[in-house]
């Protein structure tokens, strides 16, 4: 698995990452939308289509399971 890094170093290309907010204890995983049509730009849960404003760590997902 990858290691944790600042929030300011995440991409920014649509990837899905494991995020984190330190002291609340949280995971989550979002990307970042950039092309919505009403110009909402910024991070998405993937499940929930909530929007997310600041995080404090990323990583990469790990790769998935062999079949």
């Amino acid at each position: 698995m990858s290691e944790w890094k600042s929030f300011e170093t995440a991409p920014k290309d649509g990837t899905l990452i494991l995020v984190y907010w330190s002291g609340s204890r949280c995971f989550g995983l979002l990307a970042y939308e950039d092309l919505l049509e009403d110009g909402n730009i910024g991070w998405y849960d993937q499940f929930s289509g909530e929007k997310y404003h600041s995080f404090t760590h990323w990583q990469q997902l790990p790769p998935e399971p062999p079949k």
